[in-house]
Parts: structure tokens; sequence; C-alpha cells
């Protein structure tokens, strides 16, 4: 078994019950479409993404695939901090964003290579909340979204 088990919809760290997961809530319902939780630390976190879209031909049909995400500059960070109040050091905080971020990581790596055979690197990238925010119609953006939001790679 692997450190970290991923589903289409989730991927979870088993030692510690990390887990990061889509939001199965339409999008006109909310903006969250992903979640964080940590039960060491009580924190269930709620956050913005938008998932960049892929499509791959594979055996004469067309599949979607997520190859990156972007994500609101510094909301995961703020949310987890305001959960966590003063119970955490900022440095605690920061451990818990990029632990997040790993497990982003694995869920669209392995996600994508159930599609496909080959291996991909996928990316995190960050923005301002407006320019997220303006592919509003959709958690799903291609890949031009990364030039037109001005998104920044962080991952």
């Amino acid at each position: 078994m692997t450190e970290i088990e991923t589903t289409t919809m989730s991927a979870e760290r088993k030692r510690s019950g990390e887990l990061f997961n889509l939001i199965p809530i339409p999008f006109d319902l909310s903006t969250d479409e992903c979640r964080y939780t940590n039960p060491a630390y009580k924190i269930n976190v709620p956050f913005e993404a938008r998932f960049i879209r892929d499509e791959l031909l594979i055996d004469g049909a067309r599949r979607v695939a997520y190859s990156g995400v972007i994500l609101i500059d510094g909301q995961l960070r703020q949310r987890l901090e305001e959960v966590a109040g003063q119970r955490l050091s900022k440095t605690k905080i920061e451990i818990l964003e990029c632990s997040c971020y790993d497990l982003i990581v694995e869920f669209l790596r392995a996600n994508y290579t159930r599609l496909k055979t080959v291996e991909l690197q996928p990316h995190i990238y960050v923005t301002s909340s407006s320019a997220l925010r303006s592919f509003s119609s959709s958690a799903e953006v291609d890949p031009s979204a990364i030039t037109i939001s001005h998104a920044v790679q962080i991952r």
C-alpha cells in the first residue's frame, strides 16, 4: 500500500487520515470545489479551484483528464488560519498547506494515469480571486486559463 491512496474523487494519506476531496455539489450552488481535512487537528476546510482540463483520445474515445489546478492565491492558508485560530503556529499552518498541495498533486497524477499510461507531473497555480472567479461557468477550464488569469506556478 502506498502512503497516499487515491480515488476518482479524493486522495488520502492513510497514516494520518489527511484527505483532499472534491465536493460533489453543483458548481452553481457552491464555488468551493474542494476540501482539505486533517483529523489530527480537527480541520475541515473547503476552498475554490479550477481544474485544467485536457482532452485525450484513448482507444478512439475522447476522455477528460486534469493536468493541473488553479487556486486563489492565499485562500487555503487563510481558511486554515481561520479554522485553526491560535491553536497552530504559522509554521504548522504552512506544513498543512503543503501537505494539502501534495495530496492535490497525487490526486491529479493518479487520475491522469488511470486514463493514459504516461506519467504526468501535475502543476498547481495561483491567481487572484477575481481572475479565478472570471471562469464562473465551470470548475473545469482549458489550459489557456493559466495565461488569461495570469496564474503563477507554485508547484
